[in-house]
């Protein structure tokens, strides 16, 4: 089983064909990346997905955040202790930047954590794991189980 969750790198895409599973918000991205739609699976939170031998349960996290202020400090100490981005450097994150999204949903509408059950664990009983795409939290108002 092979999936990935709205941060296909190309291998994902070419190689695999693996589905893209995220929220509305981070599948514009996938998209803007190239994803074909045929890859592309939109949830919200509250689904249960079949992958092979796993089952997915879906639930509407919170993405972490940062204090306000700080994105602008830490830039500060980079061009303190780095040497200065060449043009093409300068180039190449204005363009990486621009695939992405600073929509401000995406805190509270764009992440989406996966509780993962295998059907066949280490110890061969169930295997349950939690994850999410991003550094957040699980939201209060998430709609899968986990446990």
């Amino acid at each position: 089983m092979r999936t990935s969750t709205t941060s296909p790198t190309r291998h994902d895409r070419q190689a695999t064909g693996a589905p893209v599973v995220g929220a509305p918000l981070s599948i514009e991205v996938a998209k803007k990346l190239g994803v074909p739609e045929k890859q592309i699976v939109v949830a919200k939170g509250g689904e249960t997905m079949k992958f092979g031998d796993a089952t997915v349960e879906i639930a509407l996290a919170q993405h972490s955040t940062i204090q306000a202020g700080l994105t602008d400090i830490y830039a500060k100490l980079y061009e303190n202790d780095s040497p200065p981005f060449t043009e093409d450097e300068k180039n190449e994150i204005a363009r990486v930047r621009a695939l992405g999204t600073f929509d401000p949903k995406v805190i509270t509408e764009g992440t989406l954590a996966f509780g993962i059950t295998f059907s066949v664990g280490l110890q061969g009983g169930a295997d349950r794991q939690l994850r999410t795409d991003h550094a957040g939290r699980p939201g209060a108002r998430r709609k899968a189980r986990s446990g």
